[in-house]
């Protein structure tokens, strides 16, 4: 077992918290994002952090709206659901502890429902 410091962004919630997961069990990755297939949609600037996703975020349809966030920067995809950010060493391209902080993500994620999404989209 090898649990990392990892940050959760709890997109149905809208809360970032701090979790201990165990990377070598994809199982519990995946039970955390409510997934069965987990895919990197983005890494920190320095590659030292990485974000797991639902690849299947998209496709999901619940009885509630669909939720997302995405970073406040222009260059950040939106991602449907939750994520989880964990650290990289990118020596051995192995998960560790993440070198983020909470409060730091806290300032990045922007929260957005599917109707944000619809008016990004609609020409007015």
């Amino acid at each position: 077992m090898k649990k990392v410091k990892s940050i959760f962004i709890d997109s149905e919630n809208q809360e970032v918290s701090e979790v201990s997961i165990d990377m070598t069990n994809l199982d519990e990755l995946c039970s955390l994002l409510k997934c069965n297939i987990v895919e990197i949609a983005w890494h920190s600037s320095d590659n030292k952090n990485l974000l797991f996703v639902d690849d299947e975020g998209l496709l999901k349809n619940t009885d509630k709206s669909q939720v997302f966030f995405s970073f406040k920067n222009a260059y950040s995809p939106i991602i449907a659901g939750n994520g989880v950010i964990v650290g990289q060493d990118v020596d051995d391209l192995e998960e560790i502890s993440t070198t983020m902080s909470v409060e730091e993500i806290k300032n990045m994620v922007k929260f957005l429902k599917e109707e944000d999404i619809h008016n990004m989209f609609l020409r007015k």
